[in-house]
């Protein structure tokens, strides 16, 4: 085992580095999906706003005022970890589809495939980045009345937040490649992962005896890290660090040697 990790680390930064050197293939892709996906629209990329923000208004209409869930500013619970919420489901989401939606370039083209997953969750991270610099705005004018220290923990975040996806979309998107089934049942898994995750209620409410394996699972940690950042307005003690970094770190590890191991097959079934 101790010989095993350093090499799957290894296997990880060397596939990383590949992935740089098709770095202008990277930029193409995510312009192009930047485009695409606001294209003949009025308001463009405001939507990117509007429609989290617009849900989030329903989910407070629903409960705070319907389901009375009781927890103080209950708005600025919900922006703070919901945003991270939407970039985790959204990104996986798309990424389960990257290589087959890209078939022609997967069977025709040298190159890493890895950059068709990392160029999806580089577009879905742009308009995240605005997305949460928002959310940051609004609760430092109208819930902490001032800018906490905290807030400066949010790039650090962002970055573990990042590698977890990656760690859990190299592998979905081989998995949805292979077998159809994936692309099924990846919307209930999703929102069974929202539901135990405290994007819509916070961890105390979670009985204290289950909420160490709660926490265990790597969403709900770092939303829970979002939580104390944005909107307790407090840094995080070092011990709360440790779940965080060692779930992105791990996932990040296994998820580029599952995608590794598959990667040779990928063109034959598309």
């Amino acid at each position: 085992m101790a010989m095993t990790l350093p090499i799957t680390a290894d296997l990880a930064n060397s596939r990383v580095m590949a992935s740089w050197r098709y770095r202008e293939l990277w930029r193409h892709l995510v312009i192009r999906d930047l485009r695409v996906r606001y294209q003949r629209s009025v308001l463009g990329f405001a939507w990117t706003l509007l429609n989290p923000l617009l849900t989030i208004t329903v989910l407070i209409v629903v409960f705070e005022r319907f389901l009375h869930i009781g927890v103080p500013h209950y708005w600025a619970f919900l922006a703070s970890g919901y945003f991270a919420w939407v970039f985790i489901q959204h990104t996986i989401t798309v990424s389960a589809s990257a290589l087959r939606d890209h078939a022609h370039i997967v069977r025709n083209m040298p190159f890493p495939k890895e950059v068709l997953v990392l160029s999806t969750i580089t577009t879905r991270l742009v308009e995240f980045s605005f997305e949460i610099l928002l959310a940051m705005t609004v609760l430092a004018l109208f819930h902490h009345h001032r800018v906490p220290a905290s807030f400066a923990l949010v790039p650090v975040l962002m970055v573990l937040q990042t590698l977890l996806v990656i760690g859990l979309a190299l592998p979905m998107s081989v998995l949805a490649t292979f077998f159809m089934d994936v692309q099924h049942a990846l919307p209930v898994v999703l929102l069974i992962v929202s539901y135990a995750s405290p994007i819509y209620y916070p961890v105390t409410l979670v009985p204290e005896a289950a909420r160490q394996g709660y926490l265990l699972n790597p969403v709900a940690a770092i939303v829970q890290m979002y939580h104390m950042v944005l909107f307790e307005g407090r840094m995080p003690a070092a011990h709360d660090w440790i779940g965080p970094v060692a779930f992105a770190v791990i996932f990040l590890v296994l998820g580029y040697v599952v995608f590794d191991r598959a990667r040779p097959h990928v063109a034959d079934v598309l």
